[in-house]
């Protein structure tokens, strides 16, 4: 991992040796699987059933990821969260590059801020944040621009955050509002249905109990062994249920589609903590 570090501080091990690891590989090659079937039952061609399946395999693969990003302490909410994203991962409907593109910049800017491996952000990292929001931007979803710029910004403000982002953020803002006005992109929100703005919001509101239980964190750094951050894990949590909302609300159903992943994250995380708290209190009333 050193040399990798060398690269960048924010990839992560996958440590094979954790039974909860080798539970969500299983899940995600299930939802995979089950992607691929139902598109070929409804006489998708091979090529169309792969591709569905890639992209629903690392829909699970990453709700796991996610999870742990946002639940240091309570690792197998990861298992859980794979589980809802295996169940529903066969509904995955836009493009799998889009897919993977939205996933790995959320999972970037997570990290970014709640520094899980206890390094400083490099200019690789940053360049790779800008890169991946240029790409969602590029493909209809101008909105990932604007978040990039408000991560950069959020970094610096916090405890040994780097100037540097600072100066990035406020060019990546100062360009999408230039794009705007000039008519290059769009940010015309897109209406979304009554029932699933009703959905998210209560997921949403369901997760905001975890945050709070974050001011202070038991788990450890990567790379470093010290304890990671509170204040840096709740801000990555913001971070991402900001995106999560802002997407939905601003790209509607698409925008919901495309961070799938990520409210299968939340409940996951969710109907953890709610199972281990119940747990808690029936043990104490005995």
């Amino acid at each position: 991992m050193e040399s990798l570090y060398r690269l960048s501080a924010l990839v992560r091990g996958y440590d094979l040796r954790l039974g909860y690891n080798r539970v969500i590989l299983g899940l995600s090659a299930l939802g995979a699987l089950v992607a691929a079937a139902v598109r070929l039952v409804a006489d998708a061609t091979v090529e169309e059933a792969l591709w569905r399946a890639v992209a629903a395999g690392a829909a699970v693969f990453a709700a796991a990821a996610i999870a742990k990003e946002l639940d240091p302490d309570r690792p197998r909410a990861a298992v859980v969260a794979a589980a809802v994203a295996a169940a529903g991962a066969w509904f995955i409907r836009p493009d799998t590059l889009d897919v993977l593109a939205a996933l790995l910049w959320l999972i970037l800017a997570v990290r970014l801020i709640n520094r899980s491996t206890g390094l400083r952000p490099k200019l690789s990292d940053a360049l790779a944040l800008l890169a991946v929001a240029a790409w969602l931007l590029w493909r209809g979803f101008p909105l990932f621009g604007a978040l990039a710029g408000g991560v950069f910004l959020l970094d610096a403000r916090l405890h040994d955050g780097r100037r540097l982002h600072a100066v990035l953020g406020a060019l990546a803002l100062v360009s999408i509002a230039i794009a705007w006005a000039l008519g290059w992109v769009d940010l015309a929100p897109i209406p979304s249905g009554r029932w699933l703005t009703a959905g998210l919001l209560a997921v949403a509101v369901a997760f905001i109990p975890v945050i709070l239980t974050y001011y202070t964190v038991a788990a450890t750094a990567d790379a470093t062994g010290a304890p990671l951050n509170g204040a840096r894990v709740q801000a990555g949590q913001a971070v991402a249920l900001g995106s999560g909302l802002s997407l939905a609300s601003w790209q509607g159903q698409p925008g919901a589609a495309l961070l799938f992943a990520l409210w299968a994250a939340f409940l996951g995380i969710v109907g953890y903590y709610l199972l281990i708290t119940r747990a808690r209190r029936s043990a104490a009333s005995l």
